[in-house]
């Protein structure tokens, strides 16, 4: 799957669907905005939907690349 790229107001309609519980995680561990807008974008929008979607950590991996487009991503912001 070819990485999912937002446009701005997509990227503006997923940050408001986030729930204040992950918002708060992915800022906690610096997860950049553009990474967060797109897991909203993709539906996952609570840590109880973050927490469910895998398995485990290789399935993680595995759905991020083939479903989201995301093949091994540096999820963190560039200036930590």
């Amino acid at each position: 799957m070819a990485p999912v790229v937002l446009s701005p107001q997509e990227k503006s309609d997923a940050l408001a669907k986030a729930g204040s519980d992950l918002k708060f995680l992915f800022g906690k561990e610096d997860i950049d905005e553009d990474y967060q807008a797109i897991f909203y974008h993709v539906g996952i929008t609570s840590v109880a939907r973050f927490a469910s979607f895998a398995k485990d950590v290789d399935d993680q991996k595995l759905v991020l690349k083939n479903d989201v487009g995301l093949d091994r991503p540096n999820l963190y912001r560039r200036d930590r």
